[in-house]
């Protein structure tokens, strides 16, 4: 796991990461509170963290594939189990910003499924 962390770029993995924590922080904080009127306005920050995370691991594939190209562009040709190495580094921060995204989901479904409970 952590060697996917470093080799993904610490910086997009880094954010990721964070956008993660923020997220179940919020969903530990939401299922502390007790119901209120604008509980769906709160829960739906998680949502919207997940989708920037989600948004944030794009990101950090297309500029891996810029980078790659870039790269093939200045050598002109490269064997293709290099290029294939190269496309599979930069799909780490997108596959990682799917997981985030998907926690997001889930922790907006229990947040929103136990908020109704306690209502």
């Amino acid at each position: 796991m952590k060697e996917l962390f470093f080799t993904g770029g610490t910086l997009f993995m880094s954010a990721l990461t964070i956008m993660l924590l923020i997220i179940i922080g919020a969903g530990a904080y939401m299922l502390l509170l007790k119901p209120q009127d604008k509980v769906d306005e709160k829960l739906s920050l998680i949502k919207i963290f997940g989708l920037i995370a989600l948004t944030i691991g794009i990101l950090g594939q297309v500029i891996g594939l810029h980078q790659a190209f870039s790269y093939l562009g200045e050598v002109g040709s490269v064997e293709p189990k290099v290029m294939y190495g190269g496309i599979k580094v930069s799909m780490i921060p997108t596959m990682y910003g799917m997981v985030v995204y998907v926690v997001s989901l889930i922790t907006y479904s229990v947040c929103k499924w136990f908020n109704s409970i306690k209502a």
